[in-house]
């Protein structure tokens, strides 16, 4: 049974009562409501690898950030990387900033990659340099253990 079908039969098999959030009984089990199953169904289809296409999504407590430059095409890339994945990130766009605020940041990048090119993706302790989809799913996946 799919995602959707499992869903569908989650709400709507338990009848109209049940669809206002009454408790009652779904599937012979006492006590439980139809919101509660939503709820589940929502929150499997977020945590579970097998749910939301296979790849293990970065913990919310890791620490990672995106240096990047407003008009580059990797940059552009490695960010809707991100926002399709739902993968949360502190994002730098160093050309828009300025004076010590810049210089303090560019500090940051030379620090983690000498060359200064972008995009600059620190994952944890780990650094990728440029749009390299494997690398960063292979630090993300890191992240799990």
């Amino acid at each position: 049974m799919g995602v959707d079908t499992w869903l569908y039969y989650s709400v709507f098999a338990a009848g109209p009562e049940m669809s206002r959030g009454d408790i009652g009984t779904v599937n012979g089990t006492p006590g439980r409501s139809s919101a509660k199953i939503i709820c589940m169904a929502c929150i499997a289809m977020l945590y579970c690898p097998a749910l939301n296409g296979g790849f293990p999504m970065a913990k919310k407590h890791s620490k990672i950030k995106l240096y990047t430059l407003s008009t580059c095409s990797h940059c552009l890339r490695t960010k809707k990387f991100f926002k399709e994945n739902s993968i949360e990130a502190e994002i730098t766009d160093v050309d828009l900033l300025t004076g010590a605020e810049r210089e303090k940041v560019m500090d940051e990048v030379r620090k983690l990659n000498p060359e200064c090119t972008f995009p600059t993706i620190c994952i944890d302790d780990e650094v990728v340099v440029g749009f390299n989809e494997e690398r960063i799913r292979k630090a993300l996946g890191k992240q799990d253990k």
